[in-house]
């Protein structure tokens, strides 16, 4: 048993509206989500939170324009790429979360 099918295994079993919606966005395919919802998404959230913790919590006395250019660059290359991963795995989870196998199952 896959990691993704027991944790579904633990959740209830998706409305029916929840179904719909994964359906439509089933339907714009996995690139789209991936991009969308993990690289924009996640990604994104995490560059600008972690961009700013670093910024605000160091001292803007010792370190110059370069130092504050190189977290933002070495940010901008870290979360879009951990943001895909995410989104590809959130994507997996879906598929199993969704399928009939988990639809149909009983309920505890």
């Amino acid at each position: 048993m896959s990691l993704w099918r027991w944790y579904c295994s633990l959740l209830k079993p998706p409305s029916e509206k929840a179904m719909q919606r994964w359906q439509k966005m089933k339907a714009r395919g996995k690139k789209g989500f991936v991009w969308r919802f993990g690289v924009l998404g996640w990604g994104g959230l995490m560059f600008v939170a972690m961009t700013s913790t670093e910024l605000v919590h160091r001292s803007p006395l010792s370190r110059s324009a370069t130092d504050y250019a190189f977290d933002i660059l070495l940010n901008l290359l870290i979360w879009p790429i951990a943001g895909y991963f995410f989104g590809s795995h959130m994507w997996g989870f879906y598929e199993t979360y969704f399928s009939d196998e988990n639809m149909h199952r009983p309920t505890r």
